[in-house]
């Protein structure tokens, strides 16, 4: 993703050193007055960890303070998409394959706004969803207002049932 107001420049050098560094860029976002926030959220397989993000965090920092490309005033985050992270991108609904998510709809489908299930696929612009009762549904990428993980803590769920 890239922000309005973002130098095509950083966004290069962050997305090159991400991938030089094997991390998955989730999203860059420059926000705040005159693009004083840098937000980078980084994954990677098996997981992002503290000391990749502070790594990362102080690569850029550093060549943004070289570069001064947003000026002197500015507060460089990096941080893992944590486990409630929204799904944008086709690399993002791969990476939920065989997880539960929740989409929010513009449009109904089969008179639903909101579904609730499991990802089975994801290709040529849809994403199939497999429902509580074993019926699938197919949705429209360009319908999906908001999807993300659908983490249950229902009475049903390993988690809960180990820890009562």
């Amino acid at each position: 993703m890239l922000s309005e107001g973002m130098p095509k420049e950083l966004k290069d050098y962050v997305e090159l050193e991400a991938v030089h560094n094997g991390f998955r860029i989730v999203d860059i976002i420059l926000k705040g007055q005159n693009g004083t926030l840098l937000e980078i959220l980084l994954d990677k397989d098996g997981g992002i960890t503290m000391e990749d993000c502070c790594k990362f965090n102080s690569m850029v920092s550093l060549w943004l303070e070289q570069s001064n490309i947003l000026g002197q005033n500015y507060t460089v985050d990096v941080c893992s998409p944590g486990i409630d992270r929204v799904l944008k991108k086709d690399n993002d609904f791969l990476w939920a394959m065989d997880k539960d998510i929740r989409v929010l709809l513009q449009s109904s489908v089969d008179g639903m706004w909101e579904i609730t299930g499991k990802l089975l696929k994801s290709q040529d612009g849809s994403i199939d969803i497999e429902l509580q009762n074993k019926n699938i549904i197919n949705i429209l990428r360009n319908n999906i207002v908001k999807a993300k993980l659908y983490l249950n803590f229902g009475a049903d769920n390993k988690f809960h049932k180990k820890c009562n």
